[in-house]
């Protein structure tokens, strides 16, 4: 459609930007021109650009394919997604070509990035009585390989969003996602153990850097009838990056040793920022959203980190809102469990009765898919019982869960960990929900207030857990994280009432 394609029109002399937005009324596309060097916001008559001739893109590189792309002057526009020709004609196998294709090549760019991005937050969970045995450290201090870096995902979790509103969302997430490779190789090559954890933290820094910003680049740059499947794709490489994460590591520790598993990451990872900067839309380089911005980088990161600034003045605004500080506690205490029973289940299943390896360790990590079947359907429990009610029952089923994984059968060991998993994800797909409901003028501060207790939660959870484990074994794991849920269990019925 004329208007949602981010090209630049040249009509009676000012220049024309139309944006990705839904055109205000009949006939009429809202745009910005740049005059005397500023930019003006403009509605202009559809009829004006579609017989209009089309001034060279600003990019070195196609605009994205949504509808028109002029690609050189005197080019006639159409408005019904065909590409232009020099004589006006549409071309239908082009619009083929490079519509459909370059979404699903998009799509898979942004697949694999997440997936390869997300994958590095949980890679030395199967894989930590190997590096505990390795570096000679304690399971409470071989903990802080994940807390390190869960800790700086959530704290860089923010920073990136107005960043990358400043230059671009394809260069935030390109750029992170290649430099994410070098301390993945680091990570590989560690001689000590504090080397190690300081790579870990710096991967922490780098994650969201794509996996956040992909969230954003989905809902202005992507066409309009592929935003679902983009963002669908997004959802569906969250999961598969914890997942194939686990299971790679450990079956590279088995076979290769576990430098293999940060190899095999590091390569994944460079593949992930390859493809994203040849198919994802949008220029590699930054670039400033006004003119002449780009030549002061400085004032850009500080217009960055004051607006993140603004956007944590706004979300503590919640510590006044019971509700939330009542939803925000559940997630803590949910997340932190989720993270000690899977961190020291390692541990658990390297002892008799079950001696497991690296391999057969993270096969069990398949009991995490539990969450996936389950959430769409407790979306729709909640819809009919109600929230608070929902979340109660979710976590009266973790609670089984982690029960059953005390006793030494492996088929109640399975069973425990699926109860587990799926409880853990139904409350939070429920909370998520009630926070939104509880705050519908700020949603987005809502939910940012709610995952950094969620965050934080998974933080603590390592080295505390770990302590627990050093005294008690997993008994001393499951009893404390019991303590956590009642706690949280607490939260939700005071304070969410």
């Amino acid at each position: 459609m004329i208007g949602e394609v981010g090209v630049c029109y040249s009509v009676a002399g000012p220049r024309i930007h139309a944006r990705r937005v839904t055109p205000p009324g009949p006939g009429l596309v809202r745009a910005t021109r740049q005059k005397s060097g500023k930019v003006q916001p403009w509605l202009i008559p559809n009829r004006a650009i579609a017989s209009g001739p089309i001034a060279p893109p600003l990019s070195r590189r196609p605009a994205w394919t949504g509808g028109v792309t002029g690609e050189r002057a005197g080019v006639t526009a159409h408005g019904d997604g065909g590409t232009a020709t020099p004589n006006g004609r549409r071309d239908p196998s082009r619009k083929q070509r490079d519509g459909t294709t370059a979404d699903r090549r998009a799509i898979a760019a942004l697949l694999l990035g997440v997936v390869a991005a997300f994958a590095d937050i949980y890679t030395t969970q199967p894989i930590l009585p190997t590096l505990g045995r390795v570096f000679a450290v304690t399971p409470a201090r071989s903990g802080l390989t994940v807390s390190a870096a869960v800790f700086c995902v959530g704290l860089a979790a923010t920073f990136y969003g107005p960043l990358s509103d400043r230059i671009g969302h394809k260069p935030v997430m390109v750029w992170s996602c290649a430099l994410l490779v070098v301390p993945t190789l680091g990570a590989a090559l560690a001689p000590t153990f504090e080397l190690f954890l300081l790579c870990r933290l710096l991967q922490g820094l780098l994650i969201p850097g794509t996996t956040v910003v992909a969230v954003a680049l989905v809902q202005e740059e992507f066409p309009p009838a592929w935003r679902g499947a983009a963002t669908g794709a997004w959802v569906s490489a969250t999961t598969i990056g914890g997942l194939a994460s686990r299971l790679v590591a450990g079956l590279a520790a088995e076979l290769g040793g576990w430098r293999w598993a940060f190899l095999l990451s590091a390569g994944t990872t460079a593949l992930g920022a390859l493809l994203m900067a040849r198919w994802l839309p949008g220029g590699l380089w930054p670039a400033a959203r006004d003119r002449g911005a780009a030549t002061r980088p400085l004032a850009q990161l500080l217009a960055a980190l004051g607006a993140l600034g603004r956007a944590y003045a706004v979300m503590f605004r919640f510590f006044r809102r019971r509700r939330i500080v009542g939803v925000a506690a559940v997630g803590f205490g949910v997340f932190f469990a989720f993270i000690a029973v899977f961190t020291y289940l390692p541990y658990r299943v390297a002892a008799p009765p079950f001696s497991f390896g690296p391999a057969a360790t993270g096969s069990l990590f398949l009991t995490y898919l539990a969450g996936t079947v389950v959430t769409p359907w407790v979306g729709r429990l909640s819809d009919a019982r109600g929230r608070r009610a929902t979340i109660a029952g979710a976590m009266a089923v973790v609670a089984a869960g982690m029960a059953l994984t005390a006793a030494p059968a492996l088929v109640a060991l399975i069973l425990g960990l699926v109860l587990f998993s799926g409880g853990m994800f139904a409350v939070q797909a429920v909370a998520t929900a009630f926070v939104g409901e509880q705050a519908p003028e700020a949603k987005g501060g809502a939910t940012a207030f709610y995952l950094l207790f969620y965050y934080l939660g998974a933080t603590c959870s390592p080295p505390v857990a770990g302590l627990a484990w050093q005294a008690q074994g997993w008994g001393g794991v499951l009893a404390l994280c019991l303590a956590l849920l009642l706690a949280a269990l607490a939260a939700l019925v005071f304070l969410c009432r």
